[in-house]
């Protein structure tokens, strides 16, 4: 049985209280994904969950592109995932500064749009800034 099917399996005994039925499905989705990624790698069991095997997975997530943010909720959802099911793994979740990682994602929205000229792009950086000391 592999560790989405074992997992998939208990986790219909558990109960998630707190949390929206949106944010549940998010938070599996993610973990889901991590636990089918080990099972690709051959991982049999929970318990046979290490270090490498959740580095591995951060730095594919941040190969792949995605947004530092998107990296940091699987990096949540990961170590939510290993308190409860008691996998013995340290995940380091950087706090972010919420203005530099909103400053980076705008920026990155930004200079994806082509044709938008430098003095437009400039205000709306100036006025996001305005908006985030307020």
């Amino acid at each position: 049985m592999t560790l989405v099917h074992r997992y998939k399996a208990a986790g219909r005994r558990t109960v998630d209280h707190g949390r929206s039925p949106a944010e549940r499905q998010l938070r599996q989705t993610r973990v889901l994904k991590f636990l089918d990624w080990c099972d690709i790698r051959g991982v049999m069991s929970f318990g046979g969950i290490q270090q490498q095997h959740y580095a591995g997975f951060v730095r594919q997530l941040q190969t792949e592109g995605l947004a530092e943010r998107t990296v940091y909720r699987y990096r949540l959802a990961l170590r939510e995932f290993f308190r409860r099911w008691k996998v013995k793994i340290k995940v380091a979740v950087p706090r972010q500064k919420r203005a530099d990682a909103w400053r980076s994602e705008v920026q990155k929205a930004l200079d994806r749009i082509p044709d938008l000229n430098t003095a437009l792009r400039d205000r709306i950086m100036t006025e996001m800034e305005k908006g985030n000391n307020e």
